[in-house]
């Protein structure tokens, strides 16, 4: 409701939710997704959110995987994850680029 808020007023109209929650513009077109978050995020409702947006993308069949972790807190990235369970993300996504073929294997030793 906070990020809301400062996006779109106090008392936005549905019609303006709607207009900006990304859950519903997702389309055959939406490139594909890796989303992942930590449960103990007090910033961001992340099962709310993150659980709407991936099952938009399987409803339209757009690649995409989702991870959980029970601990990163809001907007870990890479440093702030450290030693935390969220720490496993960027291995996760290569490993799923590569699944797809997007990117050649991520531990084949560079040319």
């Amino acid at each position: 409701m906070g990020s809301r808020d400062k996006l779109l007023g106090p008392h936005p109209t549905d019609a303006l939710v709607a207009a900006y929650s990304c859950e519903t513009l997702v389309t055959r077109d939406t490139p594909p997704n890796f989303i992942c978050y930590a449960a103990d995020d007090d910033t961001v409702p992340p099962m709310e959110n993150g659980m709407a947006m991936f099952h938009a993308l399987r409803r339209a069949k757009v690649p995409a995987e989702m991870h959980v972790f029970q601990e990163g807190g809001h907007g870990f990235g890479i440093r702030l994850a450290k030693g935390k369970p969220a720490s496993a993300w960027p291995e996760l996504f290569l490993r799923w680029a590569y699944g797809n073929g997007w990117i050649r294997d991520p531990s084949a030793a560079p040319a």
